[in-house]
Parts: structure tokens; C-alpha cells; sequence
């Protein structure tokens, strides 16, 4: 039987390293993971040229916006996120998206995440 909820959540690892209390937005996530050396890691690398660098920064941004609508995080987001020279995007704190990842991991259905 198929899973009802989907592929496992390819960057989990990226998740992890979130802050609770921070407001993250997919980009700022791919920020954080890039930072902390999971973009090369992802790709078997010590380091990434920028080229490929792009093809993950968007297929990571893609993903984790989807997850945010299959997992019906609120619209509202919980706070705006600053990122130089764009108008601040909505986002949502560490702990939605960890707890998120967590019901992901477990299999079990999206439902709501609105606390």
C-alpha cells in the first residue's frame, strides 16, 4: 500500500538545526543549512561550485514550500522574515517546523499546524 503521506522528508537534517523561536522562511532555511556545510553534503562534496549550489538552493526552497501547504501551516506565517534587497516573506517559528518534520517522520497524517 502506498504511503498516504508521501515520500520521508528528503532535508529533515535541515530542520534540525533550526531554532526554536526564530522565524524561518524555505529560503532562510536553505541559508541556515547551506551555513552549516548540509549543501555539500547533499551533493557528496566538501565544497559546491555555485552553479550546483543554485540547482539545490531551488529544489530545497520548492520543497520545503510545499511542505508548508501540505502540512497547513497558518497563512498569516508567524512572523515576517528580513532578507536584504526582497520584501519580508512570511514565515514560520523553528518549533512549527520541526514538529511538522516530526509528524512527517512518523508517518502520520499532515492535519493541521496552527500552534
Amino acid at each position: 500500500m502506498p504511503n498516504p503521506v508521501g515520500r520521508p522528508l528528503k532535508y529533515l537534517n535541515f530542520l534540525e538545526i533550526l531554532d526554536d523561536e526564530t522565524v524561518y522562511c524555505p529560503y532562510t532555511i536553505f541559508q541556515a543549512g547551506r551555513d552549516h556545510g548540509l549543501v555539500a553534503h547533499l551533493a557528496g562534496k566538501d565544497e559546491i561550485d555555485p552553479k550546483e549550489e543554485r540547482l539545490y538552493k531551488i529544489r530545497i526552497r520548492h520543497t520545503l514550500a510545499r511542505f508548508v501547504a501540505n502540512h497547513h501551516f497558518p497563512e498569516e506565517g508567524d512572523g515576517l522574515v528580513k532578507i536584504k534587497g526582497q520584501t519580508p516573506p512570511r514565515g514560520w517559528k523553528g518549533s512549527r517546523w520541526k514538529k511538522a518534520a516530526r509528524l512527517e517522520e512518523r508517518n502520520e497524517p499532515h492535519g493541521s499546524n496552527t500552534q
